[in-house]
């Protein structure tokens, strides 16, 4: 009689799931619209999954309480594997972060103050913001151009935001007020 042990038991997606997922944790650094560009990339990977799957589920995933990059991981997850696959995307995609947590946190303190630690966060930054606005960028031109012509409300929406953009720096009101203000909008122009 052969013995068989419990990794033979678990199909093989689980594994492909908790790798690709693990490696978007690894590298998407900056939080959870730093890991769109890398969803994306799942399309080629996983057939079932659509770009405009990852549209709708970035769409849904930020309005959504708790982090954006597990929401869409879990999403994901559940939609190429079901249930057992909602589970294991979003465990993946955090255990590189939970690994160098527990690698980095009783040294941290120490190296804080390098030079070359700040150096090396400071460089992260741009690429960060580069990823997140390559992202909207494709969204907003894919908003734009869908329908086959040119639509005006995502045109209006982006000016919107921009305009908060500056707002939020130059009048300091409470953040409610921008998101009634963006409700309202969104009613006027039923987007």
């Amino acid at each position: 009689m052969k013995h068989l042990s419990f990794i033979n038991l678990i199909p093989p997606i689980y594994f492909d799931l908790f790798f690709e997922f693990f490696k978007i944790g690894l590298f998407a650094v900056g939080g959870g619209f730093a890991t769109i560009p890398f969803l994306y990339n799942l399309t080629y990977h996983f057939d079932i999954i659509s770009v405009q799957d990852i549209t709708d589920m970035v769409a849904v995933a930020t309005v959504l309480p708790g982090p954006i990059g597990v929401s869409c991981a879990t999403f994901t997850g559940w939609k190429i594997a079901g249930f057992w696959g909602g589970i294991v995307a979003p465990l993946g995609l955090i255990t590189p972060s939970v690994i160098v947590i527990l690698i980095v946190a009783k040294v941290f303190m120490q190296i804080k103050e390098n030079k070359h630690v700040k150096n090396i966060f400071y460089g992260l930054r741009p690429v960060v913001c580069g990823l997140i606005a390559a992202c909207a960028w494709t969204f907003m031109v894919k908003g734009i151009t869908d329908q086959g012509g040119i639509e005006y409300k995502p045109i209006i929406l982006f000016v919107v935001a921009l305009a908060i953009m500056v707002f939020v720096k130059k009048i300091k009101i409470h953040p409610a007020v921008y998101i009634l203000a963006g409700a309202v909008i969104g009613i006027v122009f039923k987007f």
